[in-house]
């Protein structure tokens, strides 16, 4: 099936799931940026950088026809890289239900070790609070990436890079 510019095969075992055999790692990146940047959030379908079990090392262009956002967490153990916590892709998929509930989004990275989504609508310094208050209350799961653009991080710097960058950017170091 052809679409967005490229081809896309069937994911073994997995209904409305398609990959693109010509596509990977940076330019997968590249893909899904570009991609994501088209939606409007009216569409019930996810494009995104992936890397799935049995991806091996490399990221994948993915496509899902009918996708749940959040629900990616659990099909790409989001979080599992270097966990400490054996309950993180548990507690990251409550923490992204209960940002989406207050700021909806599109995934552009899943991975093990990231989760990088633009928001669909938005976001304002005061939604920008209401999802900080969200990843408070579920343990501050993948700051990394925060932790390493702000070495004296505070909450304004997470609220500020949302607002700035209409993004949510979930790193697992």
């Amino acid at each position: 099936m052809k679409k967005y510019g490229f081809e896309f095969e069937p994911v073994p075992g997995r209904s409305g799931w398609f990959t693109s055999p010509e596509v990977s790692g940076e330019a997968a990146l590249q893909a899904a940026n570009r991609i994501g940047s088209q939606f409007d959030g009216r569409g019930s379908e996810l494009v995104f950088c992936g890397r799935g079990q049995n991806d091996g090392d490399t990221d994948k262009l993915y496509l899902i026809g009918r996708g749940d956002p959040v629900g990616l967490v659990r099909d790409f153990e989001v979080g599992s890289h270097a966990a400490d916590d054996e309950n993180v892709v548990t507690m990251t998929h409550q923490m992204l239900r209960s940002i989406y509930a207050v700021a909806r989004f599109t995934p552009i990275i899943v991975n093990p070790t990231a989760y990088e989504a633009r928001f669909i609508s938005h976001v304002d310094a005061p939604k920008a609070d209401h999802i900080l208050r969200a990843i408070e209350r579920h343990g501050y799961q993948g700051m990394d990436y925060y932790a390493s653009k702000y070495p004296d991080l505070i909450d304004q710097d997470i609220i500020s890079s949302l607002v700035s960058d209409q993004r949510l950017h979930l790193w697992w170091d």
